[in-house]
């Protein structure tokens, strides 16, 4: 009823919680004669979606102890399946086994059974989407479980939660009403979500006296934009280890003092007490722990640096008062994305924005120059934080993607967009669009990649997210012959360097001795 499920526990799903309590909670909170006079039927099954990390198996395993239920079962997805015939099958009714003959008994009085299915997509992807020997077996488990859900067997003591992060590939007819009809995603928490989490991890310090007083937990959460519950459990583990750190390094020093003194009681007092005051954990060791732990949905830094290993050199003097090309191309890429970025209204950070009605969901941009223009440094560049506003930034590097094979390279891609997609606001840089596609080898390209490619590009975010995808090539015209510059709503040129910008770059790097700039430049 306070819509605040701190206290059992679960921070960041206050509202997830409450969509929860209404669908499944309410009609079991009742008498079981007031369901049937409504003619309703309880909640069989259901299903959390969304990134790892976020919490999705908590709160399975907290909706037992809230409904007085038995002890949830947990079982990993395919840990159900089995190579020899039938046994799969056997195994799902065992799960439901104990709930049957409970029912039997008891009947509405009997206690609810809660079978949480880990990785449900290992064993519910769509049927016949496996190979022949594979889908048989999937098969019979999806319509097993059909049945106990809503067939002749299913039963009103028993709630299956299903948990994935891949709800694309699950088979739709486990998600219809009365199956898994209950569908509620667990995404990253927002800034009051992360003051939850933090409260709950620091309660333990704080209530020993081991939290330092210049730990701001509202500058924590502000500060931990697309972090997940897992992440920020991680980032509070860290900062206890540098607590510990000095602990140790205190303790040892203590110890060998004590060594030199005989006088035990006295010393040892001494130590405990500096030793007590050492395991404090402060500001200072939260500031260094987020250097350790970084969000896996944020900027993909890293890659953003291998982007442009050399930095970014400002080209802009011409020794004229007329503006470079190549800058008025640079400059034009951050705008195209802040069309998106900025059609968010800001709540206090970016993972906790609503969407202005009127703003473009997601836009895609192409940048294309010959080779060694500097598209790549300028997708880097334009993919800052400060430039665009996209706190979450995934690099997709098209020379590491199709090292595996075309099949592999279909995955990826696939991958890279669906993991886009789960922040609120997200960039997507993919670099040498010919290498990924297979032009640089073949003028064709792969018509799988082709077809697939084009579809992402086109295909909007989920409501309420904002994406934007900032590509380069350096073959516009077979972009243009294979159809996918097309798929794109801009395209920038990026031009190559003049002489005499390439000059004053090599300048700035120091490339030149004295009086050799002007020799270079006629060169």
């Amino acid at each position: 009823q306070e819509g605040s499920f701190e206290k059992y526990g679960v921070g960041g799903l206050d509202a997830e919680f409450m969509t929860i309590f209404r669908r499944v909670f309410a009609s079991r909170m009742v008498a079981p004669d007031v369901v049937r006079r409504l003619g309703m039927r309880h909640v069989k099954g259901m299903l959390l979606y969304g990134p790892p990390g976020t919490g999705k198996t908590l709160v399975a395993k907290q909706l037992g102890k809230l409904l007085n239920a038995h002890p949830p079962k947990i079982v990993n997805g395919p840990e159900i399946l089995q190579r020899f015939v039938g046994q799969s099958e056997e195994n799902m009714r065992d799960l439901f086994a104990p709930a049957e003959k409970e029912f039997k008994g008891k009947g509405d009085k009997s206690k609810l059974h809660v079978i949480i299915f880990d990785e449900i997509d290992a064993i519910m992807k769509a049927r016949g989407s496996g190979g022949a020997a594979a889908s048989v077996v999937h098969d019979n488990v999806v319509n097993q479980l059909l049945t106990k859900l809503d067939g002749m067997q299913s039963l009103d003591n028993v709630l299956v939660v299903g948990i994935t992060n891949r709800r694309d590939l699950l088979d739709p007819a486990v998600l219809r009403p009365g199956r898994l009809e209950l569908q509620v995603e667990v995404g990253l928490p927002d800034e009051r979500g992360r003051r939850q989490i933090f409260n709950i991890h620091t309660a333990a310090m704080r209530a020993g006296g081991m939290l330092a007083a210049d730990v701001d937990v509202d500058a924590l959460a502000a500060t931990t934009g697309n972090y997940s519950g897992a992440e920020i459990k991680g980032l509070v583990g860290a900062a206890q280890s540098h607590a510990l750190a000095r602990y140790l390094a205190a303790s040892g020093n203590e110890n060998e003092n004590k060594n030199e003194n005989e006088n035990e009681n006295e010393n040892e007092n001494a130590a405990a007490a500096a030793a007590a005051a050492n395991v404090v954990v402060t500001a200072d060791d939260f500031e260094r722990a987020a250097r350790e732990v970084r969000p896996a949905m944020g900027a993909d830094e890293a890659a953003l640096s291998a982007l442009r290993p050399l930095g970014m050199h400002c080209s802009c003097d011409t020794g004229s008062a007329v503006v470079s090309r190549h800058k008025r191309a640079r400059d034009a890429i951050a705008p195209l994305l802040r069309a998106v970025s900025r059609s968010v209204v800001a709540v206090s950070d970016a993972s906790a924005s609503a969407p202005k009605p009127n703003g473009p969901d997601h836009i895609t941009v192409l940048l294309h120059g010959p080779p060694g223009s500097g598209k790549t440094a300028a997708a880097a560049e334009a993919s800052g934080f400060e430039a665009s506003g996209f706190p979450h930034v995934k690099v997709f590097r098209a020379e590491l993607a199709v090292a595996n094979g075309p099949d592999a390279a279909l995955h990826a891609l696939r991958v890279a967009f669906d993991d886009a997609a789960k922040a609120p606001l997200s960039l997507l840089v993919i670099d040498s669009l010919e290498i990924l596609l297979g032009i640089a080898v073949g003028e064709g390209g792969d018509a799988r990649l082709l077809q697939t490619l084009h579809a992402l590009l086109r295909r909007p975010p989920p409501p309420g997210r904002k994406l934007a995808v900032l590509a380069t090539t350096s073959s516009i015209d077979a972009m243009r012959r294979v159809g996918v510059s097309g798929a794109f709503h801009a395209a920038v040129e990026v031009p190559p360097l003049s002489r005499d910008e390439a000059a004053r770059v090599l300048a700035t790097e120091g490339a030149f001795g004295a009086g050799d700039h002007d020799a270079a430049v006629v060169a």
